[in-house]
């Protein structure tokens, strides 16, 4: 008579341990990159010098954070206005496009006018799967116009990036 060998039956740590790879698996591979930007953890830095008032500046930001929350996967880590840098940029772009060329920025300037439109920097981290990555100083830029229908806490998304 011939016997035979009995498998091993599974065991229910093996089990569990199939199970926990399989939820971090789905959670780092899955949830993280198809979630919407984190910004409840966003260091926010003002320095201004009187253009936009406190609630003006705060709407900036709020309607900033609420963009960027399209950005899935991502953590925003900074929201920075400051006033000299904003003027210093916003001049730099209408100067660029005087001498011929267009963008964005400077046909915001042009219809809104230099002391209605704003520039943040952004740094944000992003984790897709294995993957991370970092934009710090990300630029968005917003005009102030808070009786549009397109307008965020005032603000009008202009563009975005360096």
């Amino acid at each position: 008579m011939r016997t035979t060998k009995s498998k091993k039956p599974i065991t229910v740590a093996s089990v569990c341990v199939a199970a926990v790879a399989c939820a971090v698996g789905a959670y780092r591979f899955v949830y993280l990159p198809l979630r919407p930007a984190d910004v409840s953890h966003a260091r926010i830095s003002i320095n201004a010098t009187g253009k936009f008032d406190k609630s003006q500046i705060d709407g900036a930001v709020k309607a900033d954070l609420a963009r960027l929350k399209s950005w899935n996967g991502c953590r925003v880590d900074a929201v920075r206005y400051d006033a000299k840098r904003s003027a210093t940029l916003l001049a730099a772009e209408h100067d660029v496009t005087a001498s011929g060329g267009s963008s964005s920025i400077s046909t915001a300037i042009d219809e809104y006018g230099m002391d209605n439109v704003i520039y943040l920097s952004n740094d944000i981290s992003c984790h897709a799967g294995s993957q991370n990555s970092s934009q710090d100083g990300w630029g968005s830029w917003y005009a102030w116009n808070p009786s549009s229908a397109r307008a965020e806490h005032g603000w009008i998304f202009i563009d975005e990036g360096y």
